[in-house]
């Protein structure tokens, strides 16, 4: 089911006039596009678009689980509405992510922020405190970038991060932070994974070590729960596919990484091993199957039954190398 509300990364709410609606439908598009202005600093918005300021780093205050407040986290990434079950078109929950944000008492590295919103005539209010997402029953995480919405209600939370060594996990002034070793790993070992957030909870519930351990940049799950398709911001990248053992229940099934057919036209799925070593250095794994080499993957998303795939690129990456040695670069 889709719902009018759409909340863009940095927690602003927009709302379209239905005029405007109606237009953009006959145009084929979401909206009107903006004019290419990119020399201004303002912010510009479609003809009949608005927007509100819900939540802000620094200037709110976050309340973490034994009650304290404390200044709000940054580095805003995914944020996505959790329709209430009774009243989905007019109330849920705001979660969202943060790559980081000085603010240790709230946990080191990333995190995520959780609040009720209600549609208050005709303008989406919060209506209740902020909250910290409490990541400590997984051993934390680093730099939660995208994610995704599943069928039971919960949010997979991408950790677009994976560090070699805990010394290059924090800046130099922050290597007083704990580096205790966690699932009897090396706390390295344990960063760069999909995390399952519970909202209603806001508690991290698991991390999904069988998605593998890379460079996570977003997730989207499909609605009949069996597959979770899983972008990656690193250079060369692997776009990847996890299929559940059982639909809706993400914590056991098998990964595979996309390998491109070489005119570009077709591709196949290759079935990535499952064992412990494999996983912790996925990409590397599937560069080696044979999988196909893409330039930093950013979001996807799936309009029409096609998926679309932002890619930052690097225009100073030379891939000559690659092809000459007939490994497979994307097309």
């Amino acid at each position: 089911m889709k719902y009018s509300l759409l909340i863009l990364i940095g927690s602003l709410l927009y709302s379209c006039s239905s005029e405007t609606k109606q237009e953009s439908i006959a145009n084929d598009s979401p909206f009107i596009p903006v004019e290419s202005n990119f020399t201004t600093t303002d912010l510009l918005l479609p003809e009949g678009f608005t927007y509100k300021i819900l939540f802000q780093a620094e200037e709110n205050k976050v309340v973490r689980k034994d009650g304290k407040r404390f200044p709000a986290k940054g580095s805003h990434d995914v944020s996505v509405f959790i329709p209430d079950s009774v009243s989905p078109e007019t109330k849920g929950i705001l979660y969202i992510g943060h790559e980081g944000g000085n603010v240790s008492e709230l946990g080191d590295g990333g995190g995520a922020t959780v609040a009720d919103l209600e549609l208050v005539n005709g303008s989406w209010e919060v209506t209740s405190d902020f909250h910290n997402v409490d990541f400590s029953t997984v051993g934390g995480t680093l730099w939660n970038c995208g994610g995704s919405l599943t069928t039971n209600g919960t949010v997979l939370t991408c950790e677009e991060v994976c560090e070699p060594a805990n010394e290059t996990m924090y800046s130099s002034q922050d290597k007083n932070r704990d580096t205790t070793r966690f699932n009897n790993r090396p706390l390295w070992q344990n960063m760069g994974y999909i995390v399952e957030v519970d909202p209603v909870n806001k508690e991290a519930i698991t991390k999904h070590w069988k998605m593998g351990r890379f460079v996570h940049e977003d997730a989207l799950t499909t609605e009949d729960g069996k597959t979770v398709y899983l972008t990656n911001d690193n250079y060369p990248a692997v776009f990847f596919k996890f299929e559940t053992a059982i639909p809706f229940d993400y914590s056991d099934g098998t990964l595979y990484a996309y390998q491109q057919s070489k005119d570009g036209e077709s591709g196949t799925w290759l079935t990535m091993p499952m064992d412990t070593l494999s996983l912790l250095f996925a990409n590397k794994t599937a560069l080696e199957l044979g999988a196909t080499r893409f330039i930093r993957h950013e979001w996807i998303e799936e309009i029409n039954d096609k998926f679309y795939i932002t890619e930052t690129g690097a225009d100073q990456i030379d891939w000559s190398d690659y092809e000459n040695n007939d490994q497979r670069v994307a097309k």
